[in-house]
């Protein structure tokens, strides 16, 4: 589509729905707010451009009548406590901030081809601009105008949801009670076999290749949980209570509870690397020459306190096949760890997903205790729920001290946790992980050409990573069961509905052991 049949739409589009960027006084003075105007026609060719070039990203939700703002389940469940003018103008930044991220990445991963019309439909005031600035100076423009305005903040509120990741029609036509009781089994032995397996001293696992450690670089790290509290205390001092770490502090906070990760390692498959696209081949690959760790954080509430979590996010090429019947194999697969950070500094629960979301994982410390699941039963078949897992405690240690978590060769589920300690363990070999922001997976380099693109699909799918489990599974719900996802896109449930990123996942499986 040339750059003239794009402004058509754009202006079309924009005599709908322009009024929904502008405040009611405001939209009836459109003379008098040209660049808001202007800003709105922009941010309308930005959306016809990125939907027909197919470079959206999946990892924040658009609200609905206002593309400059964006939502995460964590913004969307801080609603119901916005109850102060400047708590409401700091959810706004935020989801401000999520947006320009967002639409930043998908500005990065168009053709040259397409940025250059992107460039040609920048406002008048800035023309031949690059549009990376001129999204931030129109992020900026529509930003303060929603400010000015009560009724269109509680529209904007209103609006701002994110739907789960869950086909509802799946599960009626799948007749998903009755599919339910024979899944809640399997997932039942499955959770009997790792109990066992976690159970066992790390001295005893069986060991089929050689143990290889990759860690990361450690120098940083704080040296006391009373400078991690410090830091947290700095960092909430917004209205909002949230801990928002400047770089800096986030880079000590890595460093400080990031995990040994000691790999059972018998084939290439084993080896930890950093995906990349090859201009030659058609899905992304995992290089095992550069070993990388990528890391985000996110929040959560656990008793009526916003925790910090830090995400440590790694790949491996596949999982083999051990034949032509094995329905969990496949091309990539990848482990997300999670520290979820006390108000005091402590970790307060460990947790662990395949980045498929399957095998959620909770490892939490004394500080709580989980709530137990209800008895499955024939009363109870339409309020069915999979509780969260919760096989071990995780053990104590210090900022001088690591946790090693065991990772088996092949299914790379996790076979234990425990405490480093400097005199043992010397003779296995270390690996440095180089570590990475999280989103720069949204916009990777392609091998030999001169453009970017996300490891990720626009429904959150990793390309060529599907599973033959999702035949089986599709009755529940899941879209294409065991493939690679994106963050934010992770149902980690069969039964019942739960994301990794649902800001009341604690408080739904933990009450406080001290309360």
């Amino acid at each position: 589509m040339n750059s003239p049949k794009i402004f058509a739409l754009v202006t079309s589009l924009l005599l709908l729905n322009a009024c929904g960027l502008l405040p009611p006084q405001a939209a009836s003075q459109t003379t008098a707010n040209s660049t808001v105007l202007s800003c709105a026609h922009y941010y309308r060719a930005l959306s016809a451009i990125i939907e027909e070039n197919h470079v959206q990203d999946a990892q924040t939700t658009a609200i609905p009548g206002y593309p400059f703002l964006h939502a995460n389940r964590f913004l969307v469940g801080l609603k119901p406590h916005l109850d102060q003018e400047e708590q409401i103008v700091s959810w706004l930044n935020l989801s401000a901030q999520l947006a320009l991220q967002t639409h930043s990445i998908e500005i990065n991963n168009l053709s040259p081809k397409a940025s250059n019309e992107l460039t040609a439909l920048s406002p008048d005031q800035w023309q031949h601009v690059p549009p990376a600035l001129v999204l931030q100076r129109c992020s900026r423009t529509l930003l303060d105008n929603v400010r000015a305005s009560p009724e269109t903040q509680r529209k904007i509120l209103h609006n701002a949801n994110v739907p789960d990741d869950y086909h509802t029609w799946k599960r009626i036509v799948g007749l998903y009670p009755l599919m339910s009781f024979p899944v809640a089994v399997g997932i039942q032995r499955w959770h009997t076999k790792s109990r066992a397996v976690l159970r066992t001293p790390a001295a005893e696992l069986a060991v089929a290749g050689t143990l290889l450690r990759y860690n990361v670089n450690t120098q940083s790290a704080y040296k006391s949980f009373a400078e991690v509290k410090a830091a947290l205390d700095v960092a909430r001092q917004n209205a909002l209570d949230l801990p928002l770490p400047d770089d800096d502090t986030m880079a000590r906070l890595f460093a400080t509870f990031a995990p040994v990760l000691e790999v059972d390692t018998v084939q290439s498959d084993d080896n930890i690397g950093a995906p990349q696209w090859l201009s030659h081949t058609q899905y992304a690959v995992i290089n095992t020459a550069r070993p990388n760790v990528y890391t985000l954080t996110s929040h959560m509430v656990f008793n009526g306190t916003i925790l910090l979590q830090l995400n440590y996010v790694v790949w491996f090429p596949s999982r083999p096949c051990t034949s032509s019947l094995d329905s969990l194999c496949g091309h990539m697969d990848g482990i997300t760890w999670r520290v979820t950070l006390g108000a005091d500094g402590k970790p307060l629960v460990y947790d662990s997903m395949h980045n498929c979301g399957c095998y959620h994982t909770f490892f939490p410390t004394r500080s709580l205790i989980a709530i137990p699941p209800p008895p499955i039963t024939v009363e109870s078949r339409t309020n069915l729920d999979e509780r969260a897992f919760s096989p071990v405690h995780a053990p104590s240690l210090n900022p001088s001290q690591q946790l090693v978590v065991r990772i088996a060769h092949r299914t790379h589920y996790i076979e234990s946790i425990y405490v480093d300690e400097p005199t043992n363990n010397t003779r296995i070999p270390m690996v440095t992980m180089e570590r990475k922001p999280y989103d720069t997976l949204r916009s990777l380099p392609v091998d030999s050409l001169q453009r970017n693109r996300s490891l990720f699909t626009e429904n959150a799918i990793v390309a060529g990573t599907q599973r033959k489990e999702r035949w089986f599974f599709w009755p529940l719900g899941v879209p294409s069961a065991g493939a690679m996802r994106q963050w934010g896109n992770h149902a980690t449930a069969f039964i019942g509905r739960r994301h990794f990123d649902d800001p009341n996942l604690l408080d739904n499986a933990f009450i406080p052991a001290n309360p």
